[in-house]
């Protein structure tokens, strides 16, 4: 299979599956999404026939991609605020969310892709 093909199959379907979920990886544990940019990063070097010493972050630029947890922030971002824009008034009510409202025993956010930027 040729570089092309490996690359356009790697982003329609691997990424746009990710994609479709991409809400609900806010809920996920740090771990859980550390392990699926591993995996994204396996499938890249697969695809380019990368060597052990070149760096993920070398793929990334060559490849003009970004990386899964951008990506899956950029996607949370871009979902808020289509929410914040809907007709539906309970919709916006849902996406006007602080973490300051939650009780003191819950440690992170609730969405915790929406907050990725700040720490």
């Amino acid at each position: 299979m040729s570089f092309r093909n490996k690359l356009l199959l790697i982003k329609t379907i691997i990424r746009q599956t990710l994609a479709y979920a991409s809400t609900l990886w806010g809920y996920a544990a740090e771990c859980h999404l550390n392990r699926l940019q591993a995996t994204e990063n396996k499938l890249l070097r697969m695809a380019i026939d990368a060597a052990w010493f070149v760096r993920n972050s070398q793929i990334y630029r060559g490849l003009e991609w970004e990386p899964l947890r951008e990506f899956l922030t950029r996607k949370a971002a871009e979902d808020c605020e289509k929410g914040r824009r809907h007709s539906n008034e309970k919709l916006r009510n849902l996406v006007n969310y602080t973490p300051e409202d939650l009780a003191p025993r819950k440690k992170r956010p609730r969405h915790q892709l929406a907050h990725y930027g700040n720490r």
